[in-house]
């Protein structure tokens, strides 16, 4: 079966995890360990629509860079990152 045009034949779409917090909604490429539940987390993201937008949106939508867990409560643990995907990262810094 040939891919759709609006996707080259090599590129794959990754699979997405929407977070739901008290100030905004933080969706991030990829899954987030279910280990990093009831744990201090640290959330990196860009605001990618605001109430009131175009898009008619409630809430303020974060597109998430990373989700980093914090290590025994107090320093960032960088080896245990969720990161978003080099190709999600680059759309966003090549935007105007």
């Amino acid at each position: 079966k040939a891919p759709p045009r609006s996707r080259p034949p090599d590129q794959k779409p990754y699979g997405r995890t929407l977070v739901i917090l008290p100030q905004f909604d933080f969706t991030i490429a990829g899954e987030i360990p279910s280990s990093f539940a009831g744990q201090p987390l640290i959330f990196v993201g860009i605001v990618a629509a605001r109430p009131g937008s175009a898009e008619k949106l409630e809430r303020v939508q974060v597109e998430g860079l990373a989700v980093i867990p914090l290590e025994n409560g107090k320093r960032p643990d960088f080896a245990r990152a969720v990161c978003a995907p080099p190709s999600v990262l680059l759309d966003v810094v090549r935007r105007p």
